[in-house]
């Protein structure tokens, strides 16, 4: 009974420790700032964009102060599942692999991103602390974009720094798409 008893409590830490992983935080969040370091550790918006508004986006920064932030940079992207496996088309059509059909992984497409815009420190607000509020226009929108970027500049012992790049999902109104 008590094997048993151990076997369940080893069982049960596994099974947390698997699903705490699964929150996938990356490793450089979990290292120590430096002093003067600042690090995003998330970014919000509203999910569904449409072409032509303006939208406050919200940064979080883990800082011991507010960092001098100098300019904001984004950039819309389409990202995929990227794996090399055969995809579901594939098994729809039986499994016929070859060169240019569906079930050939060097035919999958992977659409580029858009061009960076960026912020500079007068249309960024740091008046929160831990947050960043920038304004964005929405332009230049693909239906395809799925995720907004961001990474920010700040000023550490009078030299520019870069941040880590953080992402959000969003959708592209369809409407939006029309509006081109």
């Amino acid at each position: 009974m008590k094997i048993a008893r151990n076997h369940v409590v080893i069982l049960s830490s596994i099974l947390l420790l698997a699903s705490c992983s699964s929150f996938q935080m990356p490793l450089a969040q979990l290292k120590p700032l430096s002093e003067g370091e600042a690090r995003l550790t998330a970014i919000e918006m509203p999910e569904f964009v449409h072409e032509g508004l303006d939208y406050d986006v919200i940064l979080h920064v883990d800082s011991e102060a507010t960092p001098q932030i100098s300019k904001v940079c984004f950039r819309w992207l389409s990202e995929g599942i990227s794996s090399a496996s055969p995809s579901l088309n594939c098994f729809a059509a039986n499994g016929d692999y070859g060169t240019g059909n569906v079930c050939d992984p060097r035919s999958s497409v992977l659409f580029p991103g858009s061009d960076s815009f960026c912020v500079d420190a007068s249309d960024i607000r740091t008046n929160v602390p831990g947050q960043i509020v920038v304004k964005i226009r929405a332009k230049g929108l693909l239906p395809s974009f799925n995720k907004l970027q961001a990474q920010a500049e700040y000023m550490l012992d009078g030299l520019p720094r870069l941040t880590n790049v953080v992402k959000t999902s969003i959708t592209v109104d369809s409407q939006a798409a029309e509006v081109e």
